[in-house]
């Protein structure tokens, strides 16, 4: 918020994850399973939702024709950056899945030009094979669902540079032609360098916080959970040690 304050949107018991502004400021979208919590076991078959942070009145064929006629001056024209506004009542009333149901969605892109909207996602409701769908919404016509091909992959890693768009697959590097529904690998020489050790302290506190955020006793059966996560993290980087060096 622009106070710098956090607000729940939701305030369910249940996990909504992988949320993403539209371009225009005027959704939320994410996935999530609403019956289901994903703790302790995951996220079960989410689907995808899109969350209108007001009351959004979609527009008449009438109003698009008398459009069309109305001089330049008064055309409606881009502003550029969109503000946000929030309305909170009524909220989760106004929340609308989207998208197929079958299988498991998750990891919304949300692309906009003009009044096109395209929703780029994971999916694996094609024979249980994830990859990257596309979902495309436009006024008054039917929203088409799409499968790209060439796109398997379990994650979503998209970026727009002005008309064109790439994807991160698998670990390499493709154009995504969402016109034609295809991708083309391009073939790149450099050498990239992890930090293992890095990344294993990472995972190390990450687990540790996610159990006491979740532990089913808030005082830890009288333990002191900090000590303890200080006592084992002196011991990891030995682990750490045996995973990179084989010892």
């Amino acid at each position: 918020m622009s106070d710098k304050s956090v607000r729940n949107l939701t305030n369910t018991a249940v996990t909504e994850t992988g949320g993403y502004w539209s371009p225009d400021g005027k959704y939320i979208y994410y996935y999530g399973n609403p019956f289901k919590p994903a703790y302790p076991y995951g996220l079960d078959d989410p689907d995808l939702f899109r969350m209108p942070l007001v009351k959004i009145q979609e527009p008449f064929s009438s109003d698009k024709n008398r459009d069309l006629f109305l001089p330049d001056s008064l055309q409606k024209k881009d502003t550029g950056k969109p503000v946000v506004v929030i309305d909170n009542v009524d909220l989760m009333e106004r929340v609308e899945p989207i998208g197929p149901t079958f299988g498991s969605q998750g990891s919304p892109m949300v692309f906009r030009d003009k009044d096109k909207t395209t929703v780029l996602f994971v999916s694996n409701q094609s024979e249980g094979d994830a990859s990257i769908w596309k979902m495309v919404m436009e006024p008054f016509e039917k929203t088409k669902t799409e499968k790209i091909d060439g796109a398997n992959t379990f994650g979503l890693d998209v970026r727009r540079v002005k008309d064109d768009y790439y994807a991160l697959i698998r670990g390499n590097l493709f154009t995504l032609d969402l016109g034609g529904n295809k991708t083309k690998k391009l073939d790149i020489d450099y050498t990239f360098q992890r930090n293992l050790a890095g990344e294993f302290r990472q995972m190390f506190f990450e687990t540790w916080a996610n159990l006491e955020q979740n532990y089913y006793d808030e005082n830890f059966h009288g333990k002191d959970w900090p000590g303890l996560r200080d006592k084992y993290a002196a011991f990891y980087h030995m682990l750490i040690h045996a995973v990179i060096y084989g010892g």
